[in-house]
C-alpha cells in the first residue's frame, strides 16, 4: 500500500468534510433561490442523466455511514487503549 492505515483514514474523513462542505453550499444555494423566486423546482428530462445523479447520491450517502461507522469504532478503540493503559487524560 501506498498510504499507511492513519493516512488513509485522514484522506477518508477529509473527503466527508469536504462532501459536507459541498451540501451546505448547495444548500444555501437552494434557500437563496427560495427566497428569491419562493420556490424551486427540479426537471430533468433525460432519464440517463436522472439515473447516474440517483446513483451518485445513493454512492455519497453511503460513503457517509461509512465514515461515520469508521469514526465511531475508532473512538471506541481510543477509549479501549486508554482504559487498558488507565490513561485519564482530563483536559
Amino acid at each position: 500500500m501506498i498510504f499507511g492505515r492513519r493516512v488513509r483514514f485522514a484522506l477518508v474523513v477529509i473527503g466527508s468534510h469536504i462532501l459536507l462542505i459541498a451540501l451546505a453550499v448547495a444548500w444555501l444555494i437552494q434557500m437563496l433561490v427560495i427566497a428569491r423566486n419562493g420556490s424551486v423546482k427540479f426537471v430533468e428530462y433525460n432519464q440517463t442523466i436522472l439515473i447516474i445523479e440517483i446513483v451518485f447520491i445513493a454512492l455519497i450517502s453511503i460513503f457517509g455511514i461509512s465514515v461515520l461507522f469508521m469514526q465511531i469504532k475508532r473512538l471506541g478503540e481510543k477509549r479501549s487503549v486508554d482504559r487498558k493503559e488507565g490513561n485519564l487524560n482530563h483536559k
